[in-house]
């Protein structure tokens, strides 16, 4: 295992426990690569890579990333599965937007790997798991359970009560003595990753694991029907219900995964948050870099509002997104907004730039493991624009969405997949007919990367 650790965001002085923690938790095999700040001390393995990030590197986020994936790639070349770990959360979104399909590439935040118990139990002799149960038939089951949530996605604590509802020999009062041992879940759930079907992605708050889908597994799931028919009857039903009641959970369950990877959506304020960018870029046209007209902005909006939001991280989520859609303009380059000095002035916006950052935010969702269905355009109303009358604007969120060639829809399920570049049907989808998929907005911009 490679470990790739930075503790550019740790407290002061506190870089040397955090060190210590985690060496006692890792193995003497396990490799160490350590990312320090200049005036941080080290004092850990003698056989330990550590790597010291520049003054410059820290207050440009971009610097600060570049620096962090080039340990990751380097980590890869070992062949070995590799974990990044920070005390930044932003770092967690930056390899879940990089590696979201590379299950080799995980992260976990700093604070819960350096302090927690293994979670893992090495398989006893005894183990009777495969005797009773195939390794092909339980990640069957695990994705049909991850599957079965109308969210999406559910958390790994959850998962059991959800396998026993398949089949009752994963209830802890059934099965062998190795299936109630603390760690079965956690040794299925690495089956799964390691079949590329499934995502664990750690929360913000420990022990918290989100598990999700990927587009494999979202497509081995639908060639599982057995027992889908009931299950989507009272799915539908359910969903009906709660839509009548203004209620539904997988809305919330939207905003809660978008909100754990810095994507907001803050849709309270958001359009107008929108409307305060155009305004400030026609009234100051050129006068401004893209983050002080981001900090322009959101001053202008919490002064106008009165609502009482944590500012600080709606500022941050805006200037996250303006990062993944390139949307500002300086003369005819587009800009991503940066820390630094005499960066470029901002005196344009993109055409219908609004509708390319909300259609950014559909596919961050589903790139982060979301679950969306044509159908769903009521719950991107209310989840994007906080009310369901907002279902025509939606609309055009989702074709925009499509328009990315990032996402294509199943023509049966009617659901929104990634694009897999070497999927030539899938990309058949978007372009019979029609030249090449751009970025919305950002002609020939490579989406793979975060950022700059």
């Amino acid at each position: 295992m490679q470990y790739v650790i930075d503790l550019s965001g740790a407290k002061e002085k506190s870089e040397s426990e955090s060190i210590r923690s985690l060496e006692e938790k890792v193995t003497s095999e396990d490799a160490l690569t350590y990312l320090l700040t200049m005036r941080q001390e080290f004092i850990g393995r003698s056989n330990a890579k550590v790597v010291r990030f520049l003054d410059a590197e820290l207050t440009d986020d971009s610097a600060h990333a570049a620096k962090i994936l080039g340990q990751v790639e380097a980590a890869k070349e070992s062949g070995e599965s590799v974990v990044v770990s920070s005390y930044l959360s932003r770092v967690g979104s930056l390899i879940s937007s990089k590696y979201g399909d590379d299950h080799t590439v995980t992260y976990e935040p700093l604070a819960r790997l350096a302090h927690r118990v293994p979670a893992e139990i090495a398989r006893s002799d005894g183990d009777s798991t495969s005797a009773l149960m195939s390794s092909e038939e339980i990640v069957t089951h695990v994705v049909a359970a991850i599957g079965s949530s109308s969210s999406g996605g559910v958390d790994q604590t959850a998962l059991r009560t959800l396998l026993a509802t398949r089949d009752q020999r994963f209830a802890k009062d059934a099965g062998p003595v190795e299936w109630k041992q603390q760690g079965f879940i956690g040794r299925i759930v690495n089956l799964a990753v390691s079949a590329g079907l499934v995502r664990a992605i750690a929360g913000e708050r420990a022990p918290q694991v989100n598990l999700t889908l990927t587009p494999a597994g979202q497509r081995s799931l639908a060639t599982h029907t057995d027992e889908q028919p009931a299950v989507l009857t009272t799915m539908e039903s359910n969903t009906e219900d709660k839509r009548e009641e203004g209620k539904d959970p997988k809305v919330q369950e939207w905003w809660d995964v978008l909100g754990s990877h810095g994507f907001g959506p803050f849709q309270q304020v958001r359009l107008e948050l929108y409307s305060a960018l155009r305004a400030i870029v026609t009234e100051e046209s050129g006068s401004l870099d893209g983050i002080n007209l981001i900090k322009r902005a959101t001053h202008r909006v919490r002064a106008e509002s009165g609502r009482k939001l944590p500012w600080q991280k709606v500022q941050e989520f805006l200037r996250t997104l303006l990062r993944e859609e390139l949307v500002l303009r300086s003369g005819e380059d587009l800009v991503s907004p940066r820390f630094g000095i005499n960066e470029p002035k901002i005196d344009d916006l993109v055409d219908s730039f609004d509708l390319a950052l909300d259609a950014r935010l559909l596919v961050l969702l589903v790139k982060i493991g979301g679950i969306v269905h044509h159908d769903d355009t009521w719950r991107i109303a209310a989840a994007l624009f906080n009310s369901r009358a907002s279902e025509d604007r939606a609309d055009q969120v989702f074709l925009a969405a499509l328009a990315t060639g990032e996402v294509t829809i199943d023509p049966i399920m009617g659901q929104l997949f990634l694009v897999d570049d070497s999927d030539t049907a899938a990309w058949g989808v978007l372009t019979i007919g029609a030249s090449a998929p751009q970025r919305l907005g950002v002609p020939g911009h490579d989406s793979g990367d975060l950022g700059d």
